[in-house]
């Protein structure tokens, strides 16, 4: 990059003395608090406020009913497989001995 001489310099730094502050409109605030009070209203329409933690439970007690159901059919299952030996065992009248 070649050196810029100090006119050059005071030349393009002038453009920044012509800039003028821009600010919000006269209306940005009123439609700003507005627009919030919109989002905030629709927050409230539901009437339940569930809150993580409620959920976290509620999820956790459906986990834990799930498992015990799960063990429980397995349980009936395994006592099932064992029934069925025995009843196929019967059908050709065989005995099974261990």
């Amino acid at each position: 990059m070649a050196p810029i001489s100090d006119e050059q310099l005071e030349k393009e730094l002038s453009v920044f003395k012509n800039i003028q502050e821009v600010g919000p409109s006269g209306f940005f605030y009123p439609r700003l608090k507005a627009i919030t009070q919109r989002q905030n209203a629709g927050e409230n329409t539901y009437g339940i406020h569930l809150q993580p933690i409620w959920l976290v439970c509620g999820l956790t007690l459906l986990l834990i009913i799930n498992c015990i159901l799960l063990k429980e059919d397995a349980n009936r299952s395994r006592i099932n497989a064992d029934n069925a030996i025995e009843t196929l065992a019967l059908s050709y009248d065989q005995t099974i001995t261990n």
